[in-house]
């Protein structure tokens, strides 16, 4: 089976770009992640056995069919496969830092295609686009498995409930797809109209999502307006993009009103004692500079989330399901706390060496996520990648209710793992 799993990347590399028929074309990538991830003082209980560094070699192959026999018509689909050797296993821990993700999918394959029983040795898979478009002159329609993102911010982003990304993703290339409809309407030059449906499990409406945007330009001023009803919840969002001296400004805010469609629920307080205690705000604003002559770009982003708690003692009580903040369930929100500053800078070193440190800071409790990396351009389309994802903070004490022994958090970041990786990847 590792000689199977080391085999991918080869085969990938043979590829190339390939046209298999008139319109219809054959492309990807393929990567090979080895990671080093280790847990922080007591955020796992004494009789597990993950204090000790645990590795993780992975290889993902994509493969992307596009096909565009006329201009008013094309299709996409992808399938993506990770075979995975990781000490983690079926860890539950690991996925505790990152977006919930509702399963924006009317159906889907099974998530692997081997698992050992250990959960040490899996094959996960995925049919991640499967669409069809028309671009028709007065608009266009996309039908199928496909991403959508919305918002202007560059690290956090509130209005992007279908499938977020997180701060410290390191081993993903691509957003995951969901099941939509959308229809964008131009309207004039600058300006559109853009509209969908994204279904849920089995079509079902109650796990379903509407939305529709409202893109103009204003005074040299981009300009978003948009409502999102998902899960019972009504979102109205805004985002505002510009330059102002040279610099790149940015604002996204986002209000949701929780399950106002299913009064039953709303009238049931939050943790905060409210009585629409889980209604949320959330908002991110920020700028970048590029220094051009010196190849370096600066970035800054302050991040409010209402949701989030000032008392570091109940951050996990803050998420709990069925007691905590609905928009961790809902939303895709996953940070803890309510005041962000994400500041770092991407600099090209020398031609073919890039670096870039990234720095999310925890204004209250004063805790720091850092992601440095570097990537060097090996050839055309191949790309070695070292970097690391690392918490810093007080770390959690260890609280005993009747024996049941839990992390009682001190800061935020002070939970997370740290982890040190390397990847290669070739695109085709």
């Amino acid at each position: 089976m590792r000689t199977l799993i080391a085999l991918i990347p080869l085969f990938a590399a043979t590829l190339g770009a390939v046209e298999l028929a008139d319109g219809l074309t054959l492309s990807g990538w393929g990567k090979q992640y080895l990671g080093v991830t280790g847990m922080q003082d007591n955020v796992t209980p004494p009789d597990v056995a993950a204090y000790e560094p645990q590795g993780t070699v992975q290889q993902t192959l994509r493969l992307r069919l596009f096909y565009k026999p006329i201009d008013w018509f094309s299709a996409e689909t992808a399938w993506q496969v990770s075979p995975t050797v990781s000490q983690m296993g079926g860890n539950a821990l690991t996925g505790l830092f990152a977006p919930s993700l509702n399963d924006y999918r009317i159906t889907d394959l099974l998530d692997t295609l081997y698992t050992s029983p250990a959960g040490q040795v899996a094959f996960p898979h995925s049919l991640d686009r499967l669409t069809v478009t028309f671009s028709l002159p007065f608009m266009d329609i996309y039908a199928g498995r496909q991403a959508i993102s919305f918002g202007a911010a560059k690290f956090i982003n509130p209005t992007d409930v279908f499938a977020p990304l997180s701060f410290q993703d390191i081993n993903r290339e691509e957003k995951v797809g969901v099941d939509a409809v959308r229809v964008k309407f131009p309207l004039g030059e600058m300006n559109e109209l853009d509209a969908g449906y994204v279904f849920g499990p089995d079509g079902r409406f109650s796990k379903s999502a509407a939305f529709v945007r409202a893109k103009f330009a204003l005074w040299e001023t981009d300009i978003s307006l948009m409502l999102v009803e998902y899960q019972y919840n009504l979102l109205s969002g805004l985002s505002i993009e510009r330059a102002i001296g040279g610099a790149g400004v940015w604002l996204e805010a986002a209000y949701t009103a929780d399950t106002i469609f299913k009064e039953s629920e709303r009238m049931s307080p939050g943790i905060h004692g409210d009585i629409n205690g889980n209604d949320d705000f959330r908002l991110s604003v920020g700028a970048d500079y590029n220094f051009a002559e010196a190849n370096l770009v600066l970035f800054g982003e302050y991040h409010f989330s209402l949701v989030g708690t000032l008392r570091p003692s109940q951050y996990l009580e803050n998420i709990w399901p069925g007691t905590g903040e609905k928009a961790y369930s809902d939303s895709g929100v996953y940070l803890l706390g309510q005041h962000y500053l994400a500041v770092g800078f991407t600099w090209e070193i020398v031609p073919l060496l890039n670096g870039s440190l990234q720095t999310l800071i925890n204004l209250t409790d004063g805790s720091l996520l850092l992601s440095p990396r570097l990537e060097y351009s090996v050839a055309d389309d191949l790309f070695w990648d070292v970097g690391a994802s690392i918490g810093a903070g007080v770390t959690a004490r260890q609280g005993d209710f009747m024996g049941f022994i839990y992390p009682v958090p001190r800061s935020e970041f002070g939970l997370y793992p740290y982890t040190v990786y390397t990847t290669m990847r070739l695109y085709f």
